[in-house]
């Protein structure tokens, strides 16, 4: 328990009123239901950080492919009607 939950639980305690009780039940509930949020808030940001470090081994993948295809030298090509051509001698 926090810090604050045990105030708020021995303030209930020493006011010891009806009113004093369901605040302090009603506040109990918040508290877990902040502590839900916050545990599936981990797992999504876990799960994002591992989407970024994957997006960021793709990206350098990219650009070393993008580096290869661009190191080739460049083929200006005239193609007529009818010119049969092996497309792979253009990369």
């Amino acid at each position: 328990m926090d810090k604050i939950e045990i105030g708020c639980c021995n303030a209930c305690k020493c006011l010891k009123t009806e009113i004093a009780s369901r605040v302090s039940v009603n506040i109990m509930s918040a508290f877990v239901k902040m502590r839900k949020v916050i545990f599936v808030n981990n797992n999504y940001n876990d799960r994002i950080s591992n989407l970024e470090t994957k997006y960021i081994e793709h990206d350098t993948k990219i650009d070393i492919l993008f580096d290869k295809l661009s190191d080739k030298e460049k083929n200006n090509h005239v193609f007529f009607d009818g010119t049969i051509y092996d497309s792979y001698s253009l990369l």
